[in-house]
C-alpha cells in the first residue's frame, strides 16, 4: 500500500464512543460529549509506582527529605542522589541531570530516575556533533524515568537565546551519537515543558536521529515553540528520523500554556514506527501527527484533535495502518 496525503484532515476518521466520563467540563463542551474514558489528561495525573530491571539506578531527588524517593539503595548497588539546587536558570539542574546520564552511559548502561518536582533546562551545544543544540543528551541502554507524567516535569527556562530560527537543530533532548549507533533507549512518566509562551526562539522536544529500538511511555512533551509549516520553524515535540524499531506508548503532545507550537507527532525517513493509545492536541500552527517519506507504521488507538490543521497527516510513505483512531476538530 502506498499512502500519500491520507487522512488530512481532523473530520476524516469516524468518531468512536468509548465508556467512561469526560473528566474537563471546557473539553465536554468543545468535544460535543464524546466520551474519551481513561484517555483524559486529567486522569493521567497519577503517580507510577517504580519497577526497574537494571542494577544500575540513578535517582534525582528534588526534595530535601527523600520522602519521595523509592528506597533505591537497597535495591541496587549503585545508586547517586543529586539535590535540585532550586536554581531556576537551569544551571545546576541541567548540569545534574545530564552527568547522571552520562554515568549511566559510561557504565554501559542504567537507569535515571527523577523524582515528583520541576527540573529547570537550559539549551546548550550538543557534545559531540556541531551544528546541534539541546538541554539533555541520552545514550545507548539508559531509561530514562520520572515519578510519573505530570508529577516529573522537566521545563525549559524562559528565553533561551538558541533555537532553530538562529542557526541548526535545537531540541530540549537528542540522542548522544546524531551519526548513528545509539539503541535500546527508554523515557518513561516523565513531562517535558518547552514553555513556549516564555520563548522567542523556536525549538523542538524530544529529537532522535539514527537510533534503534527506542521505546516512550506515558511520556508528555508540550509547549514547545513552533510557528511555521515547514523547516525550519516547523518544529516537532517528539520526532525520530532515519530511525528503526520505535514504540510510543500512551504518550501525549499538547499545548497548554498559550503559546504558538507547531507538530506533535513526527516520523522522518523512518521504518517500524509505532503509536499506541497516544494523544495530540492543541498544535496552534501546524499538524497532530505526520510523517513523511516512512516504511511500516502503525497508529492504534490514537486521538487528534483542537490542531490548527490536520489531525492525521501521510505523505510519501508506504505501509501505513491506521487502527481505531480518532479525528476530529
Amino acid at each position: 500500500l502506498y499512502c500519500t496525503s491520507v487522512l488530512r484532515t481532523e473530520h476524516d476518521l469516524v468518531p468512536r464512543r468509548h465508556g467512561g466520563a469526560l473528566a474537563a467540563a471546557p473539553l465536554r463542551r468543545r468535544l460535543g460529549l464524546l466520551g474519551l474514558g481513561r484517555r483524559l489528561l486529567d486522569h493521567r495525573l497519577g503517580l507510577v509506582p517504580l519497577a526497574y530491571a537494571s542494577p544500575l539506578a540513578i535517582a534525582l531527588q528534588p526534595s530535601s527529605s527523600g520522602a519521595d524517593l523509592p528506597d533505591l539503595a537497597s535495591q541496587y548497588p549503585r545508586v547517586i542522589a543529586v539535590q535540585p539546587s532550586g536554581d531556576t536558570t537551569g544551571a545546576a539542574d541541567t548540569t545534574a541531570i545530564q552527568a547522571a546520564l552520562d554515568s549511566a552511559r559510561t557504565a554501559g548502561g542504567g537507569h535515571v530516575y527523577l523524582a515528583a518536582g520541576t527540573f529547570y533546562v537550559n539549551i546548550g551545544a550538543h557534545p559531540v556533533t556541531a551544528g546541534y543544540a539541546c538541554a539533555l543528551t541520552i545514550g545507548s541502554n539508559t531509561t530514562f524515568r520520572g515519578a510519573g507524567r505530570g508529577a516529573t516535569v522537566v521545563k525549559l527556562v524562559a528565553a533561551q537565546t538558541r533555537g532553530n530560527d538562529v542557526s541548526g537543530n535545537n531540541a530540549m533532548v537528542l540522542n548522544r551519537t546524531l551519526t548513528g549507533g545509539d539503541v535500546s533507549i527508554e523515557v518513561q512518566d516523565v513531562t517535558f515543558d518547552g514553555n513556549a509562551v516564555n520563548q522567542t526562539h523556536t525549538h523542538a522536544g524530544i529529537n532522535m536521529l539514527r537510533v534503534r529500538s527506542v521505546n516512550l511511555t506515558r511520556v508528555r512533551v508540550k509547549n514547545c515553540r513552533g510557528t511555521a509549516l515547514s523547516a525550519p520553524n516547523e518544529t516537532f515535540m517528539v520526532d525520530f528520523a532515519l530511525s528503526t524499531d520505535v514504540v510510543h506508548t500512551d504518550c501525549d503532545c499538547l499545548t497548554d500554556d498559550g503559546g504558538s507550537t507547531a507538530t506533535g507527532f513526527s516520523a522522518n525517513s523512518s521504518s517500524n514506527v509505532e503509536w499506541k493509545g497516544c494523544i495530540a492536541y492543541g498544535m496552534s500552527v501546524a499538524h497532530g501527527f505526520t510523517h513523511n517519506t516512512c516504511r511500516n507504521l502503525r497508529y492504534v488507538n490514537c486521538h487528534s484533535f483542537l490542531n490548527a490543521t490536520y489531525g492525521f497527516n501521510s505523505e510519501s510513505a508506504i505501509d501505513v495502518l491506521f487502527s481505531n483512531c480518532i479525528g476530529c476538530g
